[in-house]
């Protein structure tokens, strides 16, 4: 088993919650690599619910003294109440316990291993009984518990690349058998429902984790703040302010005022802007990336590009104008935790999936897929399935056409402009035909290809 190294002593200063299942052992192995085991705390929590109870806890114990993080282990007494389930019984027992563990330790910052899979899970129950907007919001990736603060630091991951992780570091873990009994409706629609919801739309996780985004925005709105003495805030409904925003009094925007408001209300008052002119706002990425560029206090003027039109910067000026002719970049994926790679190039040949708009092609090297949509109107003979394409890793030297106004351009000087961490950029997959390059995620399609590209991260 692969080991974090040791690092310095000192009082434990973040609780981990560690089953030893799957995700709280990838969960302390990275927090462990990340702050050192010493800074560490690992709570089990023996529930004494199934047969293999037992063996969580030999696991935990081993996997602790075998990295050297501090454990406690603490065993649960009692039983559900009358009409209370096992599941919610046990999740509020164990909160219990780490509430007091932290207190008993002077710690308060908690780590729990939920994931972007059980994000969406949540959604679908919740969808399931009828829920609220603070229900559909889902799972909070941050919020104050008895005096802690918990942190949920593999929510934006998936299962599978949770799974890679601990895969490349040689982890070893216990399977909980209760994942896969189907009386429980989480793992009804694990291992059912959501399956098939990728099938018939692709991305459908993606999306749904954006629109979760949203009513999160629009049921939380700003944390109250959380340090010791910090009064109590309850949160603002979203749109509460500025008030001119949606009474239509706004002609134009200034990045000064983006600058002076926080993310919530920035974030709302660019979307209700737009919603004001007759715009659709664009989705949560590529407003991010948009936030960021109108903070920054340059004097360059910025065109940041959406559907058929641009927002233009110059100055503290804000204004919209027609989108000019040429193809637009692509949102930057998200990437979580790093994946092994995988020999290169893939050649699509047979591993094209049809859809009702064009086709799929997995691509498990690069932890997602690629969406490929034809251009023009439909031959009567229909679209040709595509041929001679090809995967390889973006190489800076590569040159890629972005603009039909602009020749080919090396991939350096686009990702420099574009702002992609030099990290990131080998994780991307870039699409070629022959030996002319089409698309990189992120920079845009060659308006000379037959065909758009989409691609979606498994996240």
């Amino acid at each position: 088993m692969s080991a974090p190294p040791a690092n310095g002593g000192g009082r434990p200063r973040v609780l981990v919650a560690f089953s030893g299942g799957l995700d709280s052992t990838v969960l302390l192995h990275a927090a462990a690599l990340l702050l050192g085991p010493q800074a560490l705390l690992a709570l089990h929590v023996n529930h004494r619910l199934q047969p293999a109870a037992a063996a969580f806890e030999r696991q935990a114990r081993a996997t602790c003294q075998a990295w050297g993080v501090p454990l406690v282990v603490r065993r649960l007494g009692g039983q559900p109440g009358r009409g209370q389930s096992i599941e919610a019984w046990a999740r509020e027992q164990r909160y219990r316990l780490m509430a007091r563990e932290a207190v008993r330790h002077g710690i308060t910052e908690l780590f729990t291993g939920h994931h972007r899979d059980d994000q969406l899970e949540t959604l679908l129950i919740a969808l399931s009984r009828g829920a609220g907007l603070h229900g559909l919001a889902g799972i909070a990736e941050q919020r104050v518990l008895e005096g802690l603060t918990l942190h949920r630091p593999l929510l934006a991951c998936s299962r599978a690349q949770i799974q890679a992780h601990a895969r490349l570091h040689g982890l070893q873990w216990i399977e909980d058998p209760s994942n896969q009994d189907e009386r429980f409706l989480r793992n009804r629609l694990r291992h059912r429902v959501l399956p098939l919801l990728e099938e018939a739309v692709p991305g459908f996780g993606q999306q749904a984790l954006t629109s979760m985004a949203h009513l999160a925005d629009a049921a939380f709105g700003k944390p109250a703040p959380t340090g010791p003495g910090a009064p109590h805030r309850p949160a603002e409904p979203a749109g509460a302010r500025p008030a001119e925003a949606a009474s239509g009094q706004i002609p134009a925007l200034s990045r000064g005022r983006l600058r002076d408001l926080d993310e919530r209300d920035t974030r709302n008052l660019l979307r209700a802007w737009l919603q004001q002119q007759g715009l659709r706002p664009p989705h949560a990425r590529q407003l991010e990336d948009w936030l960021g560029q109108l903070r920054r206090r340059t004097g360059r003027p910025l065109r940041l590009a959406g559907q058929g039109w641009m927002l233009r910067a110059r100055g503290e000026q804000l204004w919209i104008e027609p989108l000019p002719a040429g193809p637009q970049a692509q949102p930057l994926p998200s990437q979580g935790l790093p994946l092994p790679s995988q020999a290169l190039p893939v050649a699509a040949a047979g591993r094209l999936q049809p859809t009702a708009r064009g086709w799929r092609w997995p691509l498990p090297a690069f932890a997602g897929q690629l969406l490929i949509e034809p251009r023009g109107p439909r031959p009567p003979a229909g679209f040709p399935v595509p041929d001679a394409l090809h995967i390889a890793r973006p190489a800076s030297r590569d040159r890629l056409c972005v603009s039909a106004d602009r020749p080919r351009r090396s991939l350096k000087n686009l990702f420099q402009e574009s702002g992609i961490e030099a990290g990131l950029r080998t994780s991307l997959p870039a699409v070629w035909q022959g030996d002319r390059l089409l698309h990189v995620p992120g920079l845009g399609t060659d308006p000379a290809s037959p065909w758009t590209f989409h691609f979606l991260p498994d996240l």
